[in-house]
């Protein structure tokens, strides 16, 4: 049986925000509820979709990207950092 689109981006999430712990980086916890609490899980879906997003997400949760604005400054493509969710 499928998940819904709901527990799927729950779980999307979660394995994306993984600070290496197995728990999502509490730093992201913010950021994970409002994406739940959004109308339409399936666009968050296809916005999750982007490999360098999905690079981006993991970097920042793990550290491997800092956290900071000149962190985010280095990042490419720019429109990746700079585009939230539709």
């Amino acid at each position: 049986m499928a998940l819904c689109e709901h527990c799927t981006l729950a779980d999307t999430l979660a394995h994306l925000l993984d600070d290496g712990t197995g728990r999502v980086a509490p730093e992201f916890l913010p950021l994970v509820k409002i994406l739940l609490e959004m109308d339409r899980p399936n666009s968050r879906l296809i916005w999750l979709r982007n490999p360098n997003l999905v690079r981006l997400l993991h970097g920042l949760a793990t550290g491997s990207i800092p956290l900071t604005h000149d962190g985010l400054h280095q990042e490419t493509p720019w429109r990746t950092v700079s585009h939230p969710p539709a």
